[in-house]
């Protein structure tokens, strides 16, 4: 017959041969249950202190969480556009940070003139107008392709450097070296300036 320590006796024995795993797995157990109980008891010594301050109580409004912290959601139903418009904020925040990382550079733009300047910068050897109204242009000194809009989303194929390196198969390095008349940092261009292309 078993002295009545004997089943535990038996389960520590063979706790004690038992393999590394199991050990840490009983720890990590223990240390989760501790931390778990010590943020229940933060979670309550911080609403203890809440509900000292709040003198609201059970009269609370619409939208106010009582004392009791129950029967009453946490913002108020009643009116919602604070809370609509802080979405629409924060949504209109991460698709512009989105829209930012969708290129690995953002489109330089096409501005209507310099600042400070009533003539448009051109490139060395550029055309003065375009015979046929086309916004593309070969002459003796090379292909020059007419900036005719200003920058947009949808027209940055046609009034940026990107966008033109893109469209006739080119980098913006060369561009860059075609016109010295665009600045190398700003990479802007103007509208109504002619780029080289070729």
């Amino acid at each position: 017959m078993e002295s009545t320590g004997g089943p535990i006796r038996g389960a520590l024995a063979r706790l004690r041969s038992a393999p590394l795993w199991v050990w840490i797995t009983i720890l990590l157990t223990f240390g989760l249950l501790i931390f778990a109980y010590l943020q229940y008891k933060k979670s309550q010594s911080s609403g203890a202190t809440g509900s000292a301050t709040d003198t609201s109580g059970s009269s609370a409004g619409l939208g106010t969480v009582p004392a009791d912290g129950s029967g009453q959601p946490l913002w108020n139903t009643a009116d919602t556009s604070g809370f609509v418009a802080g979405n629409v904020t924060d949504l209109a925040n991460l698709l512009a940070y989105l829209k930012s990382q969708n290129t690995p550079n953002a489109p330089t733009t096409a501005t209507p003139t310099p600042a400070g300047s009533t003539s448009i910068p051109q490139a060395p050897g550029a055309p003065t107008s375009s015979p046929n109204g086309s916004a593309l242009v070969t002459t003796s000194n090379g292909t020059f392709f007419h900036i005719t809009q200003r920058y947009s989303a949808a027209s940055a194929g046609t009034t940026t450097l990107s966008g033109l390196a893109h469209r006739y198969n080119t980098t913006v390095a060369n561009l860059l070296k075609l016109n010295p008349q665009v600045n190398p940092s700003t990479k802007i261009t103007y509208q109504g300036e002619w780029v080289r292309i070729q």
